[in-house]
């Protein structure tokens, strides 16, 4: 109960920054995905840069089901080029790794749930490595 309500705080408080942000993305994922340590349901999504004074925060918003709202930490890169999502899978699982838009790109972190895949997978697996899958976006 305590965790559900924290998560609604969030998506509220991500409601109420993303007003004040700048859209970077709209982009239709075709599979189910985890965001910092959120799993997230295959939809379309708006990704926002929400203005803070020293960090990159983004939100990462359903636009049919705008209470799952993830709001995380990114770091910038010099990457540019076509609006897209870059994605790790594991197996079945989908992992948000990286945002590139029009005027900048974003890598987010590995979670604990995908440094735990890594693990056991490079236990089974030494030289496996995750497929990066990329999903075009909409710049706005």
């Amino acid at each position: 109960m305590f965790a559900r309500c924290i998560v609604t705080m969030f998506g509220m408080l991500a409601l109420a920054m993303s007003l004040h942000a700048q859209d970077l993305v709209r982009v239709s994922v075709p599979f189910d995905f985890t965001v910092g340590g959120q799993n997230l349901p295959h939809s379309t999504y708006e990704i926002s840069r929400v203005e803070t004074t020293n960090l990159e925060m983004l939100s990462v918003r359903n636009v049919d089901d705008p209470s799952q709202t993830e709001l995380v930490l990114a770091k910038t890169n010099q990457n540019l080029g076509d609006p897209k999502l870059l994605f790790d899978r594991y197996g079945g699982k989908y992992f948000l790794a990286g945002i590139v838009t029009q005027d900048g790109s974003y890598d987010l972190p590995q979670t604990k749930a995908e440094q735990r895949l890594i693990s056991h997978a490079a236990l089974r697996m030494p030289n496996h490595a995750a497929l990066r899958v990329e999903v075009a976006a909409q710049g706005r």
